[in-house]
């Protein structure tokens, strides 16, 4: 009867102790993505992703060449906005390849990558 309750004591303390590794290890990857989640969210395919993991701030999980990928949201998001495409400058504010050609003698022709005469009419 004693071995009974020690063997059911004993289950419920190992349920416990691997719940609370579940929750730690939830904690320390929460809000983390999978690659899988990081190409749904970016609506590319997992390869682009793993391509591009340092420029999204991957963190791998383990140390061998198999590890697993992680990325934050944040990481992602920053990504993102660095590669923001800017509106065209207004017709008052000339680029500056427009004021380059603009500021270029045009009787005098430029030069090909090959070093040959190119004319602009």
């Amino acid at each position: 009867m004693e071995s009974e309750r020690d063997s059911s004591d004993a289950d419920l303390i190992a349920r416990q102790v691997v719940d609370a590794l579940r929750d730690e290890q939830r904690s320390a990857t929460r809000g983390l993505l999978t690659s899988e989640e990081a190409a749904r969210l970016l609506r590319v395919d997992v390869e682009w992703v793993r391509t591009h993991r340092v420029a999204l701030g991957a963190i791998k999980l383990g140390d061998g060449p198999k590890a697993r990928l992680r990325f934050s949201r944040e990481a992602i998001d920053a990504y993102l906005a660095a590669r923001k495409v800017r509106p065209a400058p207004s017709a008052e504010e000339p680029s500056t390849s427009k004021a380059r050609s603009r500021g270029r003698d045009r009787d005098i022709p430029s030069l090909s990558p090959r070093g040959q005469a190119v004319i602009d009419w």
